[in-house]
């Protein structure tokens, strides 16, 4: 039996399921199959990547499961790579992809000819350093079919979050406890579906948290945010709302009110409904056993959502 006589649409099929290594094996067949497994698609994973070691600045691919270590930025490593996977497939999917790399234009180009072709669901951006995020962006309008999460653990000028683009998920983590204002946090939410703003207190109004929740609640899709407050500023807005410590079930427009007093380990939470936005509050342990109302001045982890589920 001649199995090159079968239909195309069982070979395209076939390969879509065939894992990296097997591939490979199998273009070194006959030229026949070696021109099969180039014209034809991978399959989808769930995911892959690109990331720079930071101690030696190598590179480490993932396709699939196919992984590449310790490539080092030279333009000869990045062609036998390209090569390599221009030989393999001609097409490839990803549910997360994720990039972690330096802002040089080797890099930079060795990700944008290694990505051609390519249908990632979701792109993971991480930001160690100001530099990469320029480079992020013009990566960026290079997949618009694509949803994007970018994870910033540095940023000098905070401002800059401005200039992204609509994110599934954006993580900032606040460098040298730069302040994030209730502008530059309301601008955020408008533009980003969830949001996870950490290390440093965001001081916001009664009309600032009212503005959050109604444009949380009021949006069809499933929306998380969650950010820092001062407790003195929660229990400030609270009780403008109405809410007080005695307060539980409804006040106004306040629904569900839950008060959890502090624990024995210092926990203590509140939980109430704004419209279809749910809305929880919890303290940190250095609160030492003291009510969100009457402890000192601690942190508190405000998560808001109007996927009720999650929540």
């Amino acid at each position: 039996m001649d199995i090159f006589a079968l239909p195309d649409v069982f070979f395209r099929q076939l390969m879509r399921k065939m894992e990296m290594k097997d591939r490979l094996a199998l273009r070194l067949t006959c030229r026949a199959f070696e021109k099969l497994v180039a014209g034809t698609h991978a399959g989808c994973f769930i995911r892959g990547f690109i990331h720079v070691v930071r101690r030696n600045g190598t590179l480490t691919v993932a396709l699939g499961d196919a992984k590449f270590k310790g490539v080092k930025s030279t333009k000869g490593a990045f062609e036998q790579i390209l090569h390599l996977r221009k030989r393999l497939f001609c097409g490839i999917s990803f549910k997360l992809f994720e990039l972690n790399i330096h802002s040089c234009k080797l890099i930079h180009n060795f990700t944008r000819n290694l990505t051609d072709n390519f249908h990632m669901d979701q792109i993971l951006f991480r930001l160690m350093t100001d530099s990469q995020l320029e480079k992020y962006l013009k990566l960026i309008a290079d997949f618009p079919r694509s949803k994007f999460i970018m994870n910033i653990c540095t940023l000098s000028e905070i401002d800059k979050l401005l200039s992204l683009p609509q994110m599934e998920c954006l993580k900032v983590r606040s460098p040298n406890e730069t302040q994030i204002s209730a502008d530059l946090f309301l601008k955020l939410l408008q533009t980003h579906v969830h949001l996870a703003l950490n290390d440093s207190p965001i001081f916001l109004s009664y009309d600032e948290w009212l503005m959050a929740m109604q444009t949380i609640s009021a949006d069809s899709r499933d929306r998380t945010v969650i950010f820092e407050m001062k407790s003195n500023s929660v229990v400030n807005c609270l009780r403008d709302f109405g809410i007080s410590d005695t307060t539980n079930g409804h006040c106004g427009e306040f629904l569900e009110i839950h008060n959890i007093l502090a624990t024995p380990h210092g926990y203590a939470s509140f939980r109430f409904r704004y419209r279809n936005c749910w809305i929880r509050i919890a303290c940190d342990h250095s609160m030492d056993g003291q009510s969100l109302w009457t402890g000192r001045d601690a942190v508190c982890a405000v998560s808001m959502t109007n996927a009720q589920a999650g929540f």
